[in-house]
């Protein structure tokens, strides 16, 4: 049992008493059956059946329990029959299909899935759909079924042994006696053995065809054979018992407390003696129910060797079988065997340091000499007189077999030449403690100092290295190795390849601190003992930080759930690692020794299968099913996983993503549970993984998909309408700017006007009213002329001249004092081409006027701006064009408006005039500007056939806006083509 980390779990831990059945279904879930209900156990809790489903049982007293291949567990009631429990549903069989009203001792399932009950009343068998009283045991009361792995069937009851061969048709009395039978079992090598509670557990039935009975006498309601072969057995009141060649009893009687089988009981940390049943999960983890909790044995790497309490401040030195010799502070020199075994040697030795050769003799300190042990041979070496009254604190020896010791404060000695000599700063030695020194494959002796500095040296060179060389890892404590050289530290471990040191860089989340042993295995691996525990690194990974140093190193750390008895020692001067003579490495700690086997190490290769709990979401906690829809503005989702490692399940990590929001996968360590917020509606996958203790990971992720249904506001025709009301919105705050403009517009319009009346009235009242005065003063003078006198006619044709001038000086002042033209531009504009072809010239041009669209309301300023740009333009044409035919065209368009007007005159031909006008006329630039004034774009073009002014004003800016209709908007996003008007 030393071999085996033993845990268990009470009332204290939520585990209940009276665990008389257990089995473990193909999820790895052990299930627990009392006489108070059944209990499932994921390694962390205790879940009550009425936890995990609305279904209940005809009966809480648990008899039986079997796991079968399909996933189900099927449960043996007292006096109400079974029932099966699948995918969270409870199916019961009573009377009703066919069972037996009796209570079900034991449960068993044959290869091709047939089931079979031993009741209390008769031997029933389960064919799919029914339950039925097996013909000639109908009356016989069964105490126990098995199916071996031939597929035999094997019956208990009524004090007889019964057998069905594979593939028979009816059950045969083998003639076998038996008291009362609580359970069968098969050993490795094929023989059936019995759980009696009246007497014993036995072997009843070999293969071999020889009778004889092994028994261990003790009663028992429950025996296994593992995957080893080990036999365990339990007792009713005494504990458990084990033996790891049960085919070594060879038919032999051990008795109640023989020594031939294992005993552990309450007095070694079982919870009870009372054991009513064991079992072996998938893992290789041993459980045992007792009347009090539930226990687990589990293979531990790591094997403890308990010491009295007085011992501490250990020194360990390995002997040449296996063991160890001891040495402590506080007791004589002890001796521990390769079994684990104490022995007190009853030498008054207060062992301080000691080294083993590689010839296999000892050195040893017993102040104020040093021991030298080769076979039964002890010679003596007095120490040095300058450190009298000093310990030593360690002993090497180098290549040349010359011995080294290293006392506190004082440094290093050496014995050469018959004396010893101290190794100081004429060596190139640091002064002061040196707290551990190591011999090199070389022969060269290694020695730390307090300083923080190594010295290598083979007795006449020293070499020397510090911070300077890599060496970064704080207080110096120990030097390890066999095929490297590695120094531990305060603040880790340091490995020396290539002349220099390199710190080793561990994994992330891992650590090491306070190293106060470092050992290399035979298998290449290193191992490690630090504050926290001991770290192990595998061989591949030494080789490749060998190669290369600025790697990260993968690690696995060890600790009490690996059997580690308690800490690792620290307060000693001693190394807390060795490695024995067998290859074993041993650890000191501060509740005694403890030894791995770094060849045979269990290693637990089941990789854990992730499984549902539940899912909580807006308020509701349900079973995650194949695909689950959550109710809308659900924003956080909350899902409860677990995976069974019965073994370890402490150290089972996790990882997960959620497929739609995470990148990566998300480390969860030992959390089984993740949340998510602020979660939008959409499709989701949740992935999550499992690793056990010794990372092996689930082959693949477990996934659950679900959807959230959106809200009416996340819809998205509630979007749309959200963007139409935003356009709608745009619009309005368009509509309302344009009106802005418009009525500024028609401000700076009045404005304009009442400008222009000003001016009309200075024109009236200055210009006209003198060049009216010179009129009559040039009639006057024309008077006094007599008819015939060529002055006379001269003076006639000016005069006439100044009245045509007067009357163009009143038309424009009409035109400026015009502010009620009318909404009709194209008439405006008609009546003042009337009075331009009336001017008198006797060769007036044709004219015409076009217009096309739908006629709509103008703003105020565009209106008079394109009617002045029209006369002026009307003006240039029929005095300096001499055409033929003057023509004005309108376009009312749905996104502008046009103004034509063009003529077949002799054109422009200076390009300077067509961009700047003449010199002194104002004609030109004045209709540029007042197109550009209204937001328009002012376009000339002439040739020797014409000119043609063009002005485009935008819809948006032209046209008086009013209340739309869906008529008018479609009129003008698609016009029709229509003659003019």
């Amino acid at each position: 049992m030393q071999q085996f980390h033993h845990t268990r779990w009470t009332n204290r831990n939520g585990a209940p008493g009276e665990i008389f059945t257990m089995a473990q279904t193909r999820d790895g879930y052990l299930w627990l059956g009392t006489p108070i209900g059944l209990v499932r156990f994921d390694g962390i809790r205790f879940e009550p059946l009425s936890a995990l489903t609305s279904d209940a049982l005809k009966s809480n007293d648990i008899y039986s329990l079997l796991a079968t291949a399909d996933g189900a567990l099927w449960i043996g009631l007292g006096e109400h029959g079974v029932a099966r429990y699948a995918n969270g549903r409870l199916t019961s069989y009573s009377e009703a299909q066919g069972f037996a009203h009796a209570t079900v001792k034991s449960l068993a399932t044959e290869a091709d899935g047939t089931l079979w009950a031993a009741t209390t009343k008769a031997v029933m068998r389960f064919d799919g759909r029914r339950w039925q009283a097996q013909p000639g045991l109908a009356s016989v009361g069964a105490q126990a079924v098995f199916v071996d792995r031939q597929g035999r069937v094997w019956l208990a009851g009524a004090g007889h042994i019964w057998m069905r061969p594979a593939g028979g048709r009816s059950f045969e009395d083998t003639g076998i006696r038996v008291g009362v039978v609580a359970q069968f079992a098969q050993a490795r090598d094929g023989s059936i053995w019995i759980a009696e509670t009246s007497r014993s557990a036995r072997r009843i039935w070999g293969p071999d065809g020889r009778d004889e009975s092994s028994e261990i006498r003790v009663g028992s309601n429950a025996l296994l054979f593992d995957r080893d072969g080990t036999l365990w057995v339990t007792t009713l009141g005494d504990g458990l018992r084990r033996s790891v060649h049960p085919d070594a009893l060879q038919g032999r009687e051990v008795a109640q407390f023989g020594s031939e089988v294992g005993r552990f009981s309450q007095h070694d940390g079982l919870s009870a003696n009372f054991t009513y049943s064991i079992v072996e999960d998938r893992e290789g983890d041993i459980w045992v129910g007792t009347a009090r909790g539930l226990d687990r044995f589990r293979p531990a790497p790591i094997v403890a060797v308990p010491l009295p309490s007085d011992y501490h401040a250990l020194l360990m030195q390995a002997d040449d079988d296996g063991g160890v010799w001891l040495g402590s502070a506080s007791r004589p020199l002890a001796h521990v065997d390769a079994h684990g075994n104490v022995h007190d040697t009853g030498r008054d030795i207060a062992l301080n340091a000691a080294y083993r050769s590689d010839d296999g003799s000892l050195w040893w300190s017993n102040e104020p000499w040093l021991l030298h042990q080769s076979g039964d041979a002890v010679s003596r070496i007095r120490l040095p007189d300058s450190i009298a009254g000093s310990t030593l604190q360690w002993i090497t020896v180098d290549g040349h077999n010359r011995p080294w010791i290293g006392i506190p404060g004082a440094g290093a000695f050496v014995r050469a030449d018959g004396r010893w000599r101290h190794l100081d700063a004429v060596d190139g030695a640091p002064a002061g403690t040196a707290p551990a020194a190591h011999r090199g494959r070389d022969g060269r002796v290694w020695i730390a100092y307090a300083d923080g500095h190594v010295v290598v040296t083979d007795g006449s060179q020293t070499r020397r290295y510090g911070r300077d060389d890599g060496l970064d890892i704080g207080t110096l404590r120990v030097i390890g190795g066999d095929r490297h050289t590695w120094i531990g530290g305060s603040q880790g471990v340091a490995l020396f390849a290539h002349d220099t040191f390199h710190r080793l860089t561990p994994a992330l989340g891992m650590k090491l601190a306070d190293v106060i042993g470092v050992v290399e295995a035979n298998d290449g691996s290193l191992w490690i003992a630090d504050g926290a525990g001991i770290v192990r690194i595998a061989a591949r990974d030494v080789a490749r930080f060998v190669d290369d140093p600025a790697s990260v190193v993968p690690m696995r750390r060890f600790d009490h759930l690996d059997g580690l008895p308690g800490a690792i020692q620290q307060a000693s001067l001693h190394p807390a690692a060795i490695r024995g003579s067998d290859g074993r490495l041993w650890f000191s700690t501060i509740n005694g020794l403890a030894w791995v086997d770094p060849l045979h190490l269990p290693r637990n290769s089941v990789a854990p299968q992730v499984l549902w709990r539940s899912v909580t979401a807006g308020g509701r906690t349900q079973t995650p099913m194949a695909a689950t829809r959550m109710p809308p503005a659900t924003h956080e989702v909350r899902i409860d996983y677990t995976a069974p490692s019965l073994s370890i399940p402490e150290r089972v990590r996790f990882r997960y993503r959620l497929v739609g929001v995470d990148r990566d996968w998300q480390d969860a360590g030992d959390r089984r549970e993740a949340v998510y917020t602020n979660l939008g509606p959409g499709h989701y996958r949740f992935e999550v993984m499992a690793a056990n203790g010794d990372g092996v990971w689930s082959p693949q992720a477990s996934t659950w998909a679900f959807s959230i249904a959106p809200a009416f506001y996340q819809t998205r025709w509630f979007a749309l309408l959200c963007a139409l009301l935003a356009i709608l919105l745009l619009w309005a705050l368009h509509r309302l700017r344009l009106r802005q403009i418009t009525r500024k517009l028609d401000l700076l319009h009045r404005e304009r006007l009442d400008e222009r009346q000003r001016i009309a009235r200075e024109l009236h009242d200055t210009m006209l009213q003198s060049v009216q005065g010179l009129v009559l003063r040039f009639q006057a003078a024309l008077s006094a002329l007599p008819t015939g006198d060529p002055a006379h006619d001269a003076l006639l044709g000016t005069l006439d001249r100044a009245n045509l001038a007067i009357e163009e000086g009143r038309d424009r002042i009409a035109q400026l004092r015009d502010d009620d033209r009318g909404d009709d531009l194209p008439e405006a504009i008609a009546a003042a081409v009337a009075g331009i072809s009336f001017a008198g010239d006797e060769a007036a041009p044709s004219f015409a006027l076009h217009v096309y669209g739908n006629r709509r309301p103008l703003c105020a300023a565009i209106d008079e701006a394109l009617f002045c740009i029209a006369v002026e333009a009307l003006h240039n044409a029929f005095r300096h064009a001499a055409a033929a035919h003057i023509a004005v065209t309108l376009h009312y368009e749905p996104r502008r408006l046009r103004l034509l007007v063009a003529d077949d005159g002799r054109g422009i031909d200076d390009p300077t005039v067509l961009q700047l006008g003449r010199p002194g006329h104002w004609g030109l630039p004045g209709m540029r500007e007042r197109a550009s004034a209204i937001g328009g774009q002012w376009l000339l073009r002439s040739s020797a056939g014409g000119t043609t002014v063009e002005v485009d004003v935008p819809a948006a800016r032209a046209y008086l806006r009013g209340r739309p209709s869906l008529r008018a908007w479609l009129r003008r996003s698609w016009p029709r083509n229509e003659k003019p008007k």
